[in-house]
């Protein structure tokens, strides 16, 4: 019989998960399934830790997209991005109002499309500086692409 090895245990922050054998099923003698409610949300929880650490590099005065958070974390789910900033534990530190769609409009802010929350998004970027015309960011000039 070989010796086999996997994760057993996982730790994001300030999370602790133990307990699990993440071999595929099936493989070198058993393991989770892959597609569990137990998986999808280590794999979320992973997601969510890395966006956050990653908005943190987004300077004052500058904003990103949802889609270039999402590939600077080797991600296409430019709304499962969205999700995560939606429950940010740690708002200001990391600064989920500095994340506007790829068009330069606003998006939305804690949950919501339109109302109090976005106008104090609004608020919030333009005393970090940026400016605000018509509900639009001009990119270009305050866009933070991690690529640059």
């Amino acid at each position: 019989m070989g010796v086999g090895f996997g994760i057993v245990g996982i730790w994001f922050l300030d999370k602790k998960l133990f307990g699990f054998n993440l071999f595929p099923v099936g493989s070198n003698g058993g393991g989770i399934d892959l597609q569990t409610k137990a998986w999808r949300e280590i794999v979320r929880m992973g997601l969510a830790e890395t966006v956050y650490l990653k908005l943190r590099e987004v300077p004052r005065g500058k904003v990103t997209t949802y889609k270039w958070l999402a590939e600077s974390v080797g991600s296409k789910g430019y709304q499962a991005v969205g999700q995560v900033l939606k429950r940010n534990p740690d708002a200001p530190r990391t600064p989920c109002h500095r994340v506007v769609s790829s068009s330069g409009k606003i998006g939305g802010f804690g949950g919501e499309r339109v109302g109090k929350k976005v106008d104090e998004k609004i608020r919030m970027l333009r005393q970090e500086g940026v400016g605000v015309r018509k509900g639009r960011i001009d990119l270009e000039q305050y866009g933070f692409d991690f690529k640059r």
